[in-house]
């Protein structure tokens, strides 16, 4: 059981989403919370590759970033099915306050609809707290 209030970035297929990480760490500021990083990244390699050190590297960053930021963070590979791994994850985390979503699809009303297959479709009924979903701010010249 992990201790305190925390948020849960949730990521998949390898991508660290700048706007997702800002948004985690503006969201823990303001509830007084802890980061934990989540990446699902599906199936397990079956050897230790190059492009899995880099993504060994890219989470201790992504975490270092948090810290830096005066926030507790951790950071966590859950690999195989993606639903259950969330599932689970979510299971040891009776603390948490709210979900910010990294993954490469949207999550909204409109794509559920249109894609009832992603694993998220399958575990939206059993989460309980507000899911954030980070939107890159364009400027404007001129």
């Amino acid at each position: 059981m992990m201790p305190g209030q925390w948020i849960l970035l949730v990521l998949e297929d390898n991508l660290f989403p700048e706007e997702s990480l800002c948004c985690a760490v503006k969201l823990a500021k303001r509830m007084n919370a802890w980061v934990s990083i989540l990446m699902l990244p599906g199936t397990k390699p079956t050897d230790r590759q190059p492009h899995e050190r880099d993504l060994d590297i890219m989470m201790r960053e992504a975490v270092d970033r948090v810290i830096t930021e005066g926030i507790h963070a951790e950071g966590a590979f859950k690999y195989g099915d993606k639903a259950s791994a969330f599932l689970k994850h979510l299971a040891m985390m009776p603390s948490l306050r709210a979900i910010v979503w990294g993954g490469k699809y949207e999550i909204g009303v409109r794509f559920m609809r249109k894609r009832e297959n992603h694993w998220f479709a399958k575990v939206k009924s059993a989460i309980q707290c507000p899911v954030v979903r980070p939107v890159l701010k364009v400027k404007s010249i001129g």
